[in-house]
């Protein structure tokens, strides 16, 4: 019997200090699940303890995930993981970064109509984002079309070009 609970007390530990150092590395699989996230502990944990396992998923649906977990990080910029999780899923960042995400005033948003086309490493998207930002006088409503540059890096990494973003929407990534 003791034996089984220092093995469990064992197993534990290991879990809780993978968990913490798995951000340090980068999201896991599970990259639709940001830091702010209700279960991003658990799924972390559960991941490196290998009980569970993200699934792939095609290129075109990671390029789409990764529009979508910028646009997360702007949301919640206030979130101490949000600059870590944005810089995952951008290549191309403006030399002032990370002030622009300091700035957002992103409060909730939608992405419409993604269509996503990939040639090889580098794919392109069009969408239309609706958005509800903060302003001094209250909420402003804007739907803008957008189109967006991605490129997968050597680890097999889709990263949304910054410079694209700020083109399209720059209410949002000024």
């Amino acid at each position: 019997m003791r034996w089984r609970m220092r093995r469990c007390a064992t197993v534990l530990a290991i879990v809780a200090l993978a968990g913490g150092t798995a951000w340090a590395q980068g999201p896991s699989a599970f990259v639709d699940v940001p830091p702010w996230h209700w279960a991003f502990e658990a799924v972390q944990q559960g991941a490196t303890a290998g009980i569970f396992s993200g699934y792939p998923t095609d290129d075109s649906e990671l390029v789409a995930n990764a529009l979508v977990q910028v646009y997360e990080a702007f949301a919640h910029a206030g979130h101490p993981g949000a600059q870590g999780w944005a810089e995952w899923f951008l290549t191309n960042t403006p030399s002032q970064w990370p002030q622009p995400l300091q700035r957002s005033r992103l409060l909730t948003f939608a992405l419409e109509d993604v269509r996503v086309r990939v040639s090889g490493d580098r794919a392109g998207a069009t969408f239309v984002a609706a958005v509800i930002v903060g302003t001094d006088g209250g909420r402003s409503t804007l739907r803008s079309p957008v189109q967006a540059q991605a490129e997968k890096d050597g680890s097999g990494h889709w990263r949304i070009d910054y410079t694209a973003l700020a083109a399209g929407q720059p209410q949002i990534f000024r």
